[in-house]
Formats: C-alpha cells, structure tokens, sequence
C-alpha cells in the first residue's frame, strides 16, 4: 500500500460510502423506471460493492500482509454467494413469481444483507453501509411513491453523518 496520510484514507473511505449509498438508492429507482436494466445493474453493483469491501479491508489488515490471501479468497466467496442471491432473484422475477418493483427491492436487500455481513466479518465500516442500505430499503419499501423526493435528502443525510466523524 502507499504512504498516504490517515486524514486522506478517511476521505476516500468516506466519499466510497457516499457513492455506494447512492448507487444503491438509485438502483431502486432504475427498477422503477427502467426495469429491463436493472439485472444488469445490480449484478454490476456486487462486484463494485464487493471491490470497496476487499479495499477497506485489506487497508484494515494493512499490519498484518499475512493474511491478505486468506482475506481475498473469503471475500471472493463471500461477493460470488451475493451474485448468486441477485441471479436467484431475477429468476423469480422471470418465472413471474415476483414483481419488477419487488425484484429491485429484493435485490437491495441481497445486497445491503451481504454489505453488512462483509461487514461483521472484514471491516466495521461496511457493516454500517449495508445497515444504511437496508434502512433505505424499508423507507422505499413503504415510501415508493415519494422515493424520489426522498432521495437527496437520504445522500444528505448519509454525508452529514459521514462529515461529522
């Protein structure tokens, strides 16, 4: 890894929050308004998910370069079981099991449930994004019809939060 200032790392590390948080809010979204993309979407999300978790994790474990083969190997297996979860979810949305808006909704939650537990098991930082993720699932579970409206103020929010640490 580089030399790179602990201020500098928090800000990268922070502004990847921001962005994750967004992309999956606007996930929801393209379900809504662009269905015929979304499979596409979020199983392009997992490894953009997954690859900010390998980061924030091996930058966590920086003192102890030992373990990074193992850390990479269980994150490998831990983002390729939520591409299998996105996959499945798509295939009860083909067999018309589940709605189009359903589907985006269950994807985010694949999603934010795998974010948390990489999480718990690699980094503490990701455990609170997927906790983020799944907050703004409930509020587009309930909200939808205002869930674009909501949308800035949930990225607002998340880096007021994000800003005071």
């Amino acid at each position: 890894m580089s030399e790179e200032s602990p201020s500098t790392y928090a800000r990268v590390r922070d502004a990847a929050i921001i962005v994750l948080v967004t992309l999956a809010v606007a996930g929801i979204a393209m379900m809504e308004f662009k269905p015929d993309y979304g499979f596409w979407y979020w199983l392009i999300m997992v490894p953009i998910f997954g690859g900010v978790s390998v980061f924030l994790a091996a930058r966590s474990h920086q003192a102890d370069p030992d373990r990074h083969p193992l850390l990479l190997r269980r994150q490998v297996l831990h983002w390729a079981v939520a591409i299998v979860g996105i996959l499945v979810t798509f295939l009860l949305l083909d067999s018309m099991a589940i709605s189009r808006g359903a589907a985006g909704l269950v994807a985010l939650l694949v999603l934010s449930l795998s974010t948390m537990m990489a999480g718990v098991h690699f980094e503490w930082r990701v455990a609170v994004l997927g906790l983020i993720m799944g907050v703004t699932l409930v509020a587009a579970m309930y909200l939808q019809h205002f869930f674009l409206l909501l949308l800035p103020i949930v990225v607002i929010a998340v880096v007021m939060v994000v800003r005071k640490k």
